[in-house]
């Protein structure tokens, strides 16, 4: 089964770089260690470096992403052009020098364009260029802007980086203009896959291209014409802001962006940049043994996030199988069989990831956790030994349990335990785990993470022998869908309606005709979700 992965906005792009980068790294490990897949191995018909094939989900038989990368300015998508397979992998080739000399060469006659053409010598990239979007001036952090555009400016027309031959329509705005650019890159995108399963999403909530034109490119592939992608699961990985942000339109981006990407996907994954920092942070402070953490903070960026996302996604994603202890105990047929190498390939199907997590349509809210590599996105060197090959099964909940949040949900003026309605875990390591074992770990997590009432048991549990962290050998990864986001949605319709109230920032959204009725009914639309997920508590 292949993923197509859609890469919105800044954040989008730099998500799925580390992304790809670690899904290369993983992909060239598995190909290493089984035969089949040094047997299937192909290479691109250029007389670049012979470069092992990443045969996974992720990647074409040409060593190409499955993504399409669409941005509203040149700087992000520039570095990704440059991302190369070789590198990544710490392959060296003989081209790589007059390759890097033809990248100076073309900087330095080429400083007065805003985007550097890349050398045709650089064949090993990563992403495909003719899957890279661009424009040239931003959304200005707006929502509306972002999903509306600008109109009739022909300076803000869309390039596509393989081609820089483009007409201009007078009648779209630039939004629309990349949006449609989009949908074609995804049906070219779609024919080249041999079982298409699934879209993923990766954007930011609050700024103005990640929430703005991502909220329309999603709504477009679920309203297309004739239906084109009615039988594909949409799921998003959606970047909450910090409480307190860097633009004051953050409150009207998010709540304008969640509302809208809601109701056209069939799971949100919500990964709150406040929870990981704080994961990532006590991590780091357990290993340097109560070091403080403002002598580290000069250390910890965005970068540490993106590759804990990455992570959570990839446990995910990667290929595995429903445990022996589900199936003798539900009388479930296996998912997959990661031991048979065709099976390999496949990864796990998009569909059984929602319908696990998501059995009701209004109900798509997931959260994800991961224990593998805490140590290794850290970029802080330790000054006490770690074997990341160490820790036991045992070692391994606990960690999960502690790094889960559990603050008490705030349903209809009340403070009640979270209550979890469906969860899937994921169990990654060489060794099988016997059934008792299991049976003790989803008693500690039930315990940990109690349940809906009409649900007994929400864990589906899911195993295998590949874990795609290459620093580590285990892991244990959870993804839930739990009443615990009624208090972050609570916090978006507070902070937005206090600025509401007073008309602040209104004339920023109307300028672009986003206007006081879209915000009310967005109002609404989250209001909805949080009745939604306190009636299902009640029953």
């Amino acid at each position: 089964m292949s993923l197509i992965v859609l890469q919105v906005g800044q954040a989008g792009n730099q998500l799925g770089q580390e992304f790809f980068s670690q899904a290369a790294q993983y992909s060239h490990s598995l190909s290493k260690k089984n035969d089949y897949f040094n047997n299937t191995v192909k290479t691109r018909n250029d007389n670049s470096s012979k470069l092992p094939l990443s045969v996974s989900p992720y990647f074409h038989k040409d060593n190409y992403a499955h993504s399409i990368c669409i941005d509203s300015e040149p700087k992000v998508v520039q570095q990704l052009i440059n991302t190369q397979l070789s590198t990544i992998l710490n392959i060296t080739s003989k081209n790589d020098s007059a390759a890097r000399n033809s990248r100076s060469s073309n900087q330095t006659s080429s400083s007065k364009s805003n985007f550097k053409p890349v050398s045709k010598s650089l064949s090993n990239a990563i992403f495909r260029r003719s899957n890279i979007l661009f424009d040239q001036y931003g959304r200005g952090n707006n929502w509306a802007l972002g999903y509306n555009g600008r109109k009739g400016l022909k300076e803000n027309l869309t390039r596509n980086i393989s081609n820089d031959n483009y007409s201009f329509n007078s009648e779209l705005t630039s939004s629309q203009s990349l949006s449609q650019q989009t949908l074609e890159c995804l049906r070219i995108e779609c024919e080249k896959c041999d079982q298409l399963n699934g879209v993923i999403m990766m954007h930011s909530s609050s700024g103005g291209t990640g929430s703005g034109l991502g909220s329309r490119i999603i709504s477009e592939i679920t309203n297309s014409v004739n239906d084109e992608y009615s039988d594909i699961y949409k799921l998003t990985a959606t970047i909450t802001p910090f409480a307190v942000g860097d633009t004051p339109l953050q409150h009207f981006n998010n709540l304008l962006c969640l509302s809208n990407v809601y109701q056209n996907v069939d799971g949100m994954i919500l990964f709150s940049n406040e929870d990981i920092k704080r994961t990532i942070e006590n991590s780091i402070y357990k290993i340097n043994l109560g070091q403080s953490i403002r002598q580290m903070e000069t250390n910890f960026g965005f970068e540490l996030i993106n590759r804990y996302i990455s992570s959570c996604l990839l446990d995910l994603l990667s290929p595995l199988k429903e445990s022996s202890y589900y199936q003798e105990n539900f009388n479930h047929n296996p998912l997959i069989d990661v031991n048979n190498p065709a099976h390999a390939l496949a990864g796990v199907q998009l569909s059984h990831l929602i319908t696990s997590t998501c059995p009701l349509s209004s109900h798509k809210l997931l959260e994800c956790w991961t224990t593998s590599g805490l140590v290794a996105n850290s970029s802080i060197k330790s000054n006490q030994s770690f074997n990341p090959f160490a820790a036991s099964w045992s070692d391994e909940i606990e960690t999960l349990i502690r790094i889960i949040p559990r603050e008490a949900s705030h349903i209809e003026n009340e403070f009640t335990d979270s209550r979890t309605l469906t969860s899937t875990l994921y169990l990654r390591g060489p060794q099988t785990i016997p059934n008792e074992q299991i049976n003790r770990l989803t008693d500690k997590l039930t315990l940990a993470l109690p349940p809906v009432q009409w649900n007994s048991f929400p864990i589906k549990i899911y195993e295998s022998e590949l874990c795609p962290q290459t620093s580590t050998i285990q892991s244990l990864s959870i993804c839930m869908n739990r009443t615990r986001h009624c208090n972050y949605l609570e916090s978006v319709l507070l902070s937005a309606k206090r600025q509401f109230n007073v008309g602040a920032y209104l004339h920023w959204f109307q300028r672009y005709d986003c206007h006081e009725t879209d915000i009310k009914q967005a109002f609404e639309r989250i209001q909805t979700i949080i009745d939604d997920y306190s009636e299902i508590v009640r029953d």
